[in-house]
């Protein structure tokens, strides 16, 4: 029976987990940012470091490059860079 009920809950968590990665490469969750607004973010950077980008921005290096390629990213990282953007002292 405990068998059972392991079996079930890992069966459970696998297809939360599927689910989850699902809705993150949704494509209607994801947004890509225009020329100007990279060149701003890209201002507020000192150096390209990997803590720079992510104490700066937000968001991680990895990201950070795709957002610099013009590549659709998660909207959520789009937001929260924005944020840091209108935040960030001039």
């Amino acid at each position: 029976m405990a068998q059972a009920n392991l079996r079930f809950r890992e069966d459970r968590e696998a297809t939360t987990l599927q689910a989850a990665a699902h809705v993150d490469r949704d494509p209607s969750r994801m947004r890509a940012l225009d020329q100007e607004t990279i060149s701003r973010l890209h201002a507020l950077l000192p150096n390209q470091s990997k803590e720079t980008v992510m104490n700066r921005l937000g968001i991680s290096s990895n990201t950070w490059t795709k957002i610099k390629r013009g590549e659709a990213v998660r909207s959520i990282l789009v937001d929260r860079a924005l944020s840091r953007l209108r935040n960030f002292p001039v």
